[in-house]
């Protein structure tokens, strides 16, 4: 018999509903991270062109 006739008929449409739910907060996450990191990086060019300005 076949093993993927044993599993339930709803098992392959939750499991795409839990992928989903797992990897949305990842991309929130790695969003924000990004988000932040080019805030930091704009700060920083910021800075430094007022150093160039003042020297």
């Amino acid at each position: 018999m076949n093993s993927k006739s044993q599993t339930p008929r709803w098992y392959s449409s939750n499991l795409r509903w839990y992928v989903l739910l797992a990897t949305v907060p990842v991309v929130l996450a790695v969003g924000a991270a990004l988000f932040a990191g080019y805030r930091e990086w704009r700060a920083a060019q910021a800075i430094r062109a007022q150093y160039a300005h003042w020297a």
